[in-house]
């Protein structure tokens, strides 16, 4: 068996090394890494790790398996480290915590987890060929062993687990309410003060590395320009001690060489290509728990050229900004400078950015713990601080108000663009302006007065939005012509249409102008709503038919030239149906017919006895209410033509498609005639002459029982545009008409609908950026100062793009925030060009538009998860030192090449493009 034992270094000078990092002079930060030298970051960074490194430590000679392996009662046992396995958390509350283990194809059956009160243990067998590949004879056989002891207690009764295609979910309910900074801890066991060599193996090759050493590094140290230089240039000043980024203890462990699974506590990970030796350009960063979204952002930017170049010749020390208020002294940009200098040094597999962590982290409170972050959020506060930290501007000019051109003013476009411009370099002058700010032109205009506003203003990045999910809508379309039956149609639209787009969709089927068309909810027969074209799209259950979108055509004023009604018509029964069972006993009659309550018309009984007993419950819900029966509809005639004699003839023809009436006296009688039936309905019209329905005035409880009385004595006022109407069908036991509600009679094409249904929607970052381009109505929290009107008002924004960055970042707003409840991802594939992105037609500069400028991908940072949980990773690549370095992933401290092919996914969320030079 495997001993796991875990060992603290005390070197007898680590606390004058301390004090002595705290004041890093030149001289250290001059100094080289040897081959030899132990990244002792590297080992520090396990303190702040999420969940804490379970390392292997020194082996158990008395052990008959070196390589960390089990054969138990004939079945294969890995006992997994903590970088064996993609993992992460996040917290919920102060009282539960979810662990997720990114685990592809486990099986459900045999996943066990053990739960106890300081820690838990995942066993689990996986169907994923890559993951047990990179264990030796691993297979789907093979059981994993991964433990994790729990720097708080938890309550094990209450704690649970749940298996996903692409993970495990452990949720943790915590014995005492609290924030945990990180879910596990290692408690390292003291040995003797005289460390030995520590031994690590990369697939079989030992590398060793002086521990003795390793006490007298600085934890991030100064690595010279690769520049041919007579003598080493005079290096950055360190942060000062105030922001108390001492060096931690170093841990380290003692291994056999000849173990399989002997690894450092920061793994060793072949990178390039399968590399035994660190190589520049694959350098990953540790996770210190949660900091996934910090190390894509990092490692994008590391790969930008331009910035990394500035930063690691020491040019920047040149612009350090010590007294800007905004900044950090110079402290930030020192920080980042010594990053990169290691990350692009070699001499590490994997590298911890903890002082670029605790730096942010004291000048942005937000930052200051291990909670996930939103990576756009982070680079652009990343950003500004470098951009402040290095500005050149030492003492900025006030400028009392922005200028802006309008439709009273009119100042040419060009000049008001360059002296905003103008007056924003005056204050913002640095490299990060140099390279990653543009501007775009803002255009208001009001709605009530038309005034126009346009301002000029300056960007870091473009925050694009993505059309939203799809949703499959299906529509009944009733022809002006009552006769003819009504077409069903099925369209796709982004989830937060509005209707209007649903009219325009059914007006290109149709060839009806969408004018003409007016949309209805109808549930259960009942009316639900009148939509206007603003309003949003309901959402119909799947399962449930009785739910409907109808859409009728009506006539215009500007067609008939004169007034136009329109009457909205749902029809009911004047008496529900009645039961088959008594409503007392349950049962049915064996001789004659139920006996109904003559007050509801609800309740049937066998006779006066069970209506008497059944009283005292009955009469609690004893009340009249007409039944809903077919579908509502809407009836438009010229003023001229409003008669009760034609609308009930055409109310007559619209509810055919939705209703089945009949007689049975008169059906006997004509069958020996030899009429036919159609639909329920008598070619003769003979139900029509006997009266089978009446109108109803809604508001007014009157009813058009005559066609002697006109209109507007039935509606008691002069006709409304609009008047609601109720349609009754005399189906009481006296009249003898039989009404029963019917599926929609209509006419489909089913070829169309297949087409329509499998149709697949292609989302391009060209559309996006047409999006981005669009006019929008500001919302009412959002509305503009009309001076003109004196008064806020929602007006219409338009913004375009009029000065262009050399690196020009975009982000894609995959999140969606409609309220404080509901929140959503965008998880569509948006396809972008890694060659070639054309911005001309998103441009309104003609220069910008004559020079025509095409952008290449070089960065991609990918979220994978929901709104609440997920994980970052990075895409880049770069050159350096005139070598090319081709697309790597970036995952954490794991950095692996990666195909072209496979940088465009549906995780991309932010994109880095570099301006083409006009030579190519």
């Amino acid at each position: 068996m495997v001993k796991k034992e875990c060992f603290e270094v005390f070197d007898e000078n680590s606390a004058e090394n301390d004090e002595d990092d705290d004041r890093i002079n030149d001289d250290l930060m001059n100094v080289e890494l040897g081959d030899n030298l132990f990244d002792c970051t590297r080992n520090k960074c396990s303190r702040f790790n999420g969940i804490g490194d379970h390392s292997i430590g020194k082996i158990d000679t008395d052990s008959q398996s070196s390589s960390g392996d089990e054969e138990i009662d004939g079945d294969h046992f890995i006992v997994l480290e903590y970088k064996d396995v993609k993992f992460d958390y996040y917290e919920k509350g102060v009282d539960d915590l979810t662990v997720c283990l990114y685990v592809k194809g486990s099986f459900k059956e045999s996943l066990i987890v053990d739960f106890e009160e300081a820690a838990f243990t995942v066993k689990f067998q996986t169907s994923d060929s890559k993951f047990f590949s990179n264990f030796e004879n691993a297979n789907e056989t093979t059981w994993f062993t991964w433990r994790v002891d729990l720097k708080h207690a938890i309550k094990p009764e209450e704690c649970s687990y749940k298996s996903h295609p692409t993970k495990i979910e452990i949720y943790l309910k915590k014995k005492l309410p609290s924030k945990w900074d990180q879910v596990a801890i290692i408690k390292p066991k003291k040995i003797n003060n005289t460390p030995k060599p520590a031994i690590f193996t990369v697939e079989g090759t030992a590398l060793s590395n002086n521990v003795q050493n390793t006490s007298k590094m600085p934890v991030n140290i100064w690595i010279p320009s690769n520049e041919n230089h007579s003598s080493p240039p005079a290096p950055p000043p360190f942060p000062p001690p105030s922001f108390s980024l001492k060096p931690q203890k170093v841990f380290t462990e003692l291994n056999d060489p000849h173990s399989h699974d002997s690894l450092a506590l920061n793994r060793v990970i072949p990178s390039g290509n399968g590399a035994l030796h660190p190589t520049i350009g694959y350098t990953g960063l540790e996770n210190l728990g949660n900091t996934c979204f910090m190390n894509s952002v990092i490692q994008c930017l590391s790969n930008t050229e331009e910035l990394r170049d500035y930063f690691m010749s020491n040019h920047f020390k040149e612009d350090i900004n010590e007294k800007n208020p905004l900044g950090t002294g110079g402290n930030m940009a020192i920080s980042f400078a010594v990053l990169l200098k290691h990350l692009w040094s070699g001499q590490h597999y994997s590298y911890s950015p903890m002082k670029l962590k605790l730096l942010m982290g004291e000048k942005i409170s937000q930052f200051s713990g291990f909670a996930q972050h939103d990576a756009q959020e982070y680079m652009a506060y990343l950003l500004d601080s470098l951009h402040e930290d290095v500005n050149r501007i030492k003492n900025k000019p006030y400028f009392a108000n922005s200028i802006s051109s309008d439709s009273d003013t009119q100042i040419p476009d060009e000049e008001l663009a360059d002296e905003f411009w103008r007056k924003y370099r005056m204050r913002n002058d640095s490299i990060i302006v140099d390279l990653f700010q543009g501007q775009y032109k803002s255009k208001l205009v009001c709605p009530k007065c038309f005034k126009v506003s346009i301002t000029f203003d300056p960007f870091l990045y473009l925050s694009i939005p993505i059309p939203k999910n799809q949703i499959l809508h299906s529509v009944f379309f009733f022809p002006l012509d009552a006769s003819k039956k009504p077409v069903r149609f099925l369209v796709k639209l982004h989830s937060d249409s509005k209707v209007k787009k649903l009219l325009e969709a059914i007006s290109l089927r149709t060839g009806v102008a969408i004018d003409k068309l007016q949309m209805i909810h109808a549930s259960d027969g009942n009316l639900q709503s009148y939509l206007t074209p603003d309003s949003s799209i309901p959402l119909l259950p799947k399962t449930d038919c009785s739910d409907m979108l109808l859409i009728f055509e009506r006539l215009t004023e500007k067609e008939v030239n004169e007034k136009v009604c329109e009457f909205v018509v749902q029809q009911r029964l004047k008496v529900p149906h009645q039961t088959n069972k008594c409503s007392y006993c349950k049962r049915s009659p064996e001789v004659g017919k139920l006996r109904r309550c003559t007050q509801c018309y609800r309740s049937s009984y066998c006779n006066q006895i069970c209506q008497k007993k059944d009283w005292s419950e009955h009469k609690k819900t004893c009340l009249y209410k007409p039944e809903p029966v077919g579908c509502p509809f809407i009836i438009t005639l010229p003023h001229s033509e409003c008669t009760l004699e034609n609308l009930k003839r055409i109310a007559s023809e619209y509810s055919r498609h939705s209703v089945d009436v009949f007689d049975p006296e008169i059906k006997s009688t004509n069958s020996d005639n030899g009429d036919e039936i159609d639909n329920g309905f008598f070619e003769n019209d003979t139900l029509f002459q006997k009266r089978t329905f009446v109108l109803r005035n809604s508001l007014l409880d009157v009813t058009a029982d005559s066609d002697d009385i006109t209109i507007e004595q039935f509606l008691d006022t002069e006709i409304p545009e609009t008047c609601y109407l109720l349609m009754e069908w005399l189906n009481n036991e006296k009249d003898s008409v039989i009404v029963e509600s019917k599926d929609l009679d209509h006419s489909y094409d089913i070829l169309e609908a297949e087409r329509v249904h499998n149709e697949k929607f292609d989302i391009n970052l060209e559309e996006c950026l047409q999006m981005f381009t669009e006019p929008e109505i500001l919302s009412p929290q959002e509305a503009w100062y009309c001076p003109r009107c004196k008064e806020h008002r929602e007006a219409s924004k338009q913004l375009s793009l009029w000065r262009l960055p050399q690196l020009l970042v975009i982000q894609l707003k995959r999140f969606s925030f409609k309220s404080l409840m509901f929140r959503e991802k965008i998880d569509k594939l948006v396809k972008f060009p890694i060659l070639g992105l054309d911005l001309s037609n998103y441009c309104c500069s003609n220069r910008l538009i004559q020079q025509r400028p095409l952008y290449d991908l070089y960065a991609v940072i990918n979220h994978y998860g929901g709104m609440f949980g997920g994980h970052y990773t990075a895409f880049a690549k770069t050159s350096y030192q005139r070598r090319k370095l081709g697309w790597r992933l970036f995952d954490d401290s794991r950095v692996e090449d990666i195909d072209e092919e496979n940088i465009v996914t549906r995780n991309a969320y932010i994109l880095f493009y570099r301006l083409r030079e006009s030579s190519e």
